[in-house]
């Protein structure tokens, strides 16, 4: 417990707890991607820039770690406007699912090249 008189600054006291933690070797990506047709080519380079980012992976300290690919679109909808082509209520920033019905893909050492075509089809 730390005590500090009243009455009386205390600039340079700390307090040092021993906290025990467990290193998780996981790596989180979230891609934010609009989605409208003028960022198609944009989006075809999406999974080049994965491919890249894969291949630094292989290089981090403790190995190639345990990758979750997560995808949400810039589509919230256009609420209670008519936009011909657009609903109203759009992906809700919810996040995209693949084909297997997750909101996420895993990527391990076992294949980290078996995400790029589920990744690509989001």
């Amino acid at each position: 417990m730390l005590e500090t008189p009243v009455g009386r600054d205390v600039i340079d006291m700390a307090e040092v707890a021993s906290i025990p933690s467990e290193v998780r070797h996981d790596v989180d990506l979230l891609f934010v991607v609009d989605d409208t047709r003028d960022m198609a080519g944009v989006q075809a380079r999406l999974i080049d820039t994965w491919r890249r980012i894969r291949g630094h992976l292989a290089f981090a300290d403790g190995g190639f770690p345990t990758v979750h690919l997560a995808v949400v679109s810039s589509d919230l909808g256009v609420g209670a406007a008519q936009v011909p082509g657009c609903t109203a209520t759009g992906d809700d920033g919810r996040l995209v699912t693949g084909a297997g019905g997750a909101p996420w893909l895993t990527v391990t050492l076992d294949d980290p090249a078996a995400a790029d075509a589920a990744f690509a089809g989001l």
